[in-house]
């Protein structure tokens, strides 16, 4: 192998060296001081956890740290970069440092002073260090700790030079105060930065103070006052090289009566601009007192009293608006540039000089276009704008509309007036034209036509800008406000779910029952564990008498749990699944009609989307919508073919990685809302994303806000319960449900047999190891059959909860008795780079300290828990999600189990997810659960199983024996 290529291992990235997940937090103080030798200054580190210790060779730890091995302080601490990390300062610091480090390295021979000087305790910079370094420091100044033992040493940007000229009988005295700082001394050889030994200030002067710093360097004294004489002859010299220099920048005091000397013979340059037959011509003049200069006519001209930079910069700033010379005069004839000239350049001219019209010049006319110009109406389906401008061709309106969206400050019509675009009022004007989106199409006989669920973006900008007495007529006006009183009329719940719906739910009801009613569509995006699917149902429930059936499209995962709960809450509505062969799913397909409600998955919907599309629905609602944030994938596609009169999304992340993402829900719930997807992406995604755009952001922001209900648990804290329980059902796999079936037809003749022969009190044994085999197939057959390749649904189901609630910033627990399937769950962890814990009942009191502290003090992580290693005695409180893989016959030990971070110390909302596998063993014992629930937590004690308490009729119904 060639010498010159590395071990991969050998280098940062394969050492990991930037990963903190898991690893124990490791303090890091400064101590920065003045160096006497050289100077400059020095740098001592100190590391630990409750104490520091001072890195007594800097190199050889910053060896150990690049080598990823320990570095010993001696018995009491040693540092373990496999095992500890600094905090993203720390982490910065030693990042730099190490740089140095190995530019030191390798700068060879000559050096060898500096290179030894970095294996001290005390690491010393020099001059050729410092400016990077103080640029890393300024930076991280507020941030960095020190050390008890730093020498008073502080960075300041609050200073000033104070200078004062004062007039004396033939001179002037210039006196420059540099007390602020104090005897200082330059640290970088540019001035950038300079240190002042008596009061410990490090300082970065803007560069006007820089300059004059560096000019009174060499006359420092003990008062810190730079006197400097200023001669007659020196006067317009001073003018030139100081005063005009600086006098915007620094803090100077003038005497009056110089000041007016100096300007005495001052130049004042005059533009004079007028009507020509090709277009403006304008004539300059620099005037010296009594002395009047063309500079286009100056033959003969004394030269000794001009300004020639300050002439230059009036003749420089007509030129660059397109002027040319004609004789005596400019003349500029091109219509842009006079259109540019009369609504900027002209402000601009008259910074650096005097400006003139004549008559005729001030008749040239530029307008603005303001939206209290705008009148609005319209109806259930259209809006009608007019913009009010008098005779306005379809064409200019056109050119117009384009000139706003390209950005052009002006537009000219055909009657010769100039429209302003950049004034405040039109800013406002354009601003709403390009927030709805318009274009040509949207034109007819000079109105600008728009879909209706615009009013509500047209609305809340009106308001928001103050500018409600914007002529509305009264339909569009009362068709708003109609809108809202959807928002506040009762909604009348059956008596189920009157004892169900919490209040903030009660409100979701109503925003979907407004938005359905002007078939607005919207997306539901409360955060995960706040109802969405039971406000969904309740919604259904009070709309069931519509004549056309509607749709959910969801996660396989949770496609029967929609029936599930559609049975628990809202009974009175038909629900079908959509499921099995595909010549199953085309009979339950056109069976729809005969239901208020389908559930299908989004690869089904894929394969049926022929069938669908001959279908009108009321309405289609996409849970876990997240799933068409790509709009190129066939998922995204097939949902967008489906006919409804309503769309709506339901997901706890509308956004995770992109903005288009956000588009591609809208292209489903209102296609064209948000333009097209290469419009969106000009006008919103890379200003947003790439420039930083806060106005486009805000712009956005009130585009989708009307259509989009968003609640987080924080918000709706006081409602909230400490801990909210939820069971998830999922189906099973094709391969999982066949040996399913098999077994539980074996274990039922099997013990039909033996409890006819011999009772069932004397085969409780049997009962409860065929119930334990059958509940790890609802698991994962994997955790009993290690050639199974069959997959699992509850697998899927566990994975989907766990991404999603990573995803939206949450830490999981997550428990099984199955350490078998725990294993299986860590490997898939690993494959989708899910960061995660494990804890089952092999490991020692040491590693299950490691990895709960690790845990703790992680972001966003998974901890996957053997229900009986993880029942008591530790506290985890980092978690607020909490999953039951498997159901436990005792709801006390699960119980226990959710208290790891439902306890004290525990600020959010802890949610439990019980997983449950439909249809089998597992839904049965859950019923029968909740059926003896009073029996359950008035007899059964900690250590008893749900199992032996239950009774000969109960056993017989679990195997239908």
């Amino acid at each position: 192998m060639d010498k010159n290529i590395i071990d991969f291992r050998k280098t940062s990235f394969g050492k990991g060296l930037n990963a903190a997940y898991g690893k124990i937090p490791i303090k890091l103080e400064c101590c920065f001081s003045p160096c006497e030798e050289t100077g400059f200054f020095k740098l001592s580190l100190y590391i630990g956890m409750d104490k520091v210790y001072k890195i007594n060779n800097v190199g050889q730890f910053l060896e150990a740290l690049s080598a990823f091995r320990p570095y010993h302080f001696g018995k009491s601490f040693i540092f373990e970069p496999d095992k500890m990390a600094f905090d993203m300062v720390g982490k910065d610091i030693m990042d730099f440092l190490s740089t140095l480090w190995t530019r030191r390295k390798h700068l060879g021979n000559g050096i060898d002073r500096e290179k030894e000087e970095l294996h001290t305790g005390d690491l010393v910079f020099y001059e050729y260090e410092m400016e990077s370094l103080l640029d890393f420091l300024w930076d991280k100044r507020e941030s960095i700790v020190y050390h008890r033992n730093s020498q008073k040493i502080y960075f300041s940007d609050k200073f000033g030079i104070k200078i004062s000229i004062d007039k004396e009988s033939d001179f002037a005295v210039m006196s420059l105060d540099y007390s602020d700082i104090g005897d200082f001394e330059p640290v970088t050889v540019n001035y950038r930065y300079i240190f002042s030994k008596v009061t410990g200030m490090v300082a970065r002067p803007q560069k006007s103070s820089r300059e004059v710093l560096k000019s009174i360097y060499g006359y420092k004294n003990n008062e810190c006052v730079v006197s400097l004489k200023i001669s007659n002859e020196d006067r317009k010299i001073f003018k030139k090289n100081f005063y005009d220099k600086y006098r915007n920048d620094l803090d100077i005091s003038i005497d009056k009566e110089f000041l007016e000397d100096l300007n005495k013979n001052s130049l004042v340059s005059k533009a004079y601009f007028d009507i020509a037959a090709k277009g403006i011509v304008s004539k300059i003049e620099h005037c010296y007192g009594e002395k009047v200069i063309n500079p286009l006519n100056e033959i003969g001209k004394d030269k000794s009293i001009r300004e020639p930079d300050a002439e230059r910069e009036v003749e420089n700033a007509l030129k660059g608006y397109g002027f040319k010379e004609q004789g005596k005069l400019y003349i500029l004839d091109d219509v842009e540039r006079i259109i540019l000239l009369l609504t900027d350049n002209l402000q601009s001219l008259k910074k650096i000089c005097q400006v003139y019209y004549s008559e005729d010049f001030k008749k040239l006319h530029v307008r603005n276009v303001s939206i209290f110009g705008l009148s609005l109406s319209g109806d259930e389906s259209i809006i009608h704008m007019n913009i009010n401008l008098e005779n306005i061709s379809d064409d200019e309106l056109i050119g117009l509309l384009e000139s706003i969206k390209n950005g052009k400050k002006y537009y000219r019509l055909k009657n010769g007036s100039i429209i302003n675009l950049a004034s405040v009022e039109s800013s406002k004007f354009a601003e709403l034209i390009k927030g709805l989106g318009i274009d040509k199409g949207n034109i007819k006989d000079g109105i600008i036509e728009m879909p209706s669920n615009k009013c509500l973006y047209i609305d809340n900008y009106l308001k928001k800008n103050g500018m409600e007495d914007v002529e509305m007529d009264s339909t569009l006006r009362s068709y708003i406000n109609n809108l809202s009183k959807h928002m506040d009329s009762e909604i009348l719940f059956n008596d189920r779910l009157k004892g169900v719906l919490r209040d903030y739910q009660a409100t979701g009801v109503q925003w979907l029952r407004a938005m359905a009613s002007y078939s607005f569509g919207g997306i539901l995006a409360d955060d995960m564990g706040l109802g969405k699917t039971l406000q969904v149902l309740a919604f259904m429930s009070a709309e069931k008498n519509r004549d056309l059936p509607s749709i959910v499209v969801a996660p396989t995962s949770v496609v029967y749990n929609w029936k599930i709960e559609a049975e628990k809450f809202t009974p009175d509505l038909k629900v079908t699944v959509i499921n099995g062969t595909k010549e199953r799913r085309t009979l339950q397909i056109m069976a729809l009609k005969d239901y208020d409600l389908g559930v299908t998955s989004y690869g089904a919907l894929k394969n049926d989307i022929e069938d669908y599309k001959k279908i009108k629905f009321q309405y289609v609602f996409l849970d876990e919508a997240q799933n068409i944030k790509n709009p190129l994938t066939l998922n995204a596609g097939s949902v967008k073919e489906l006919n409804a009169n309503c769309r709506f999304a339901m997901t706890g992340t509308p956004i995770e990685n992109r903005l288009s993402e956000i588009w591609s829900i809208f292209d489903f719930i209102m296609p064209g809302y948000l333009l097209s997807r290469s419009e969106f992406t000009s006008i919103y995604e890379e200003p947003i994303t790439y420039g930083n755009d806060k106005k486009k952001e805000e712009e956005l922001s009130n585009l989708v806000k009307p259509f989009i209900l968003r609640r987080l648990k924080k918000d709706v804290l006081k409602e909230l319960p400490e801990k909210l329980e939820s069971q998830y059902f999922s189906e099973m796999a094709k391969e999982q449900k066949k040996l399913y079936v098999a077994y539980y037809k074996q274990v039922k003749n099997e013990l039909k047999s033996k409890i006819q022969d011999t009772g069932i009190e004397n085969n409780r044994l049997e009962i409860l190891a065929a119930l334990t085999r059958l509940r790890q197939i609802c698991a994962h057959p994997g955790t009993f059959l290690d050639d199974y390749k069959g997959g699992s649904g509850k697998l899927d189901q566990a994975l989907e909860l766990i991404a999603e609630s990573i995803g939206s910033g949450h830490s999981v627990l997550l428990f099984s008795q199955f350490t078998k399937l725990l294993k299986i769950l860590r490997n898939e962890l690993i494959k989708n780079n899910i960061n995660h814990y494990y804890l089952d009942g092999t490991m020692t009191p040491h590693e299950r300290v490691m990895e709960i502290d690790n845990f703790n003090s992680d972001i966003e992580a998974v901890f996957l828990i053997s229900l009986k290693a993880g029942g008591t005695g530790i506290n985890l409180t980092k978690a607020d999600i909490v999953i039951h893989f498997d159901p436990w016959w005792n709801p006390a030990v699960e119980n226990q189990a959710s208290d790891r971070a439902h306890r004290m110390g525990q600020k959010n909302v802890v949610n439990v997810y019980k997983l449950l596998t439909a249809g089998t063993i597992e839904e049965k014992i859950a019923r029968l659960q909740d059926r003896k629930k009073d029996l359950i937590e008035s007899i059964i004690k900690p250590g008893e199983t749900f199992i032996s308490n239950l009774s000969s009729d109960d056993l017989r119904d679990l195997f239908d024996i």
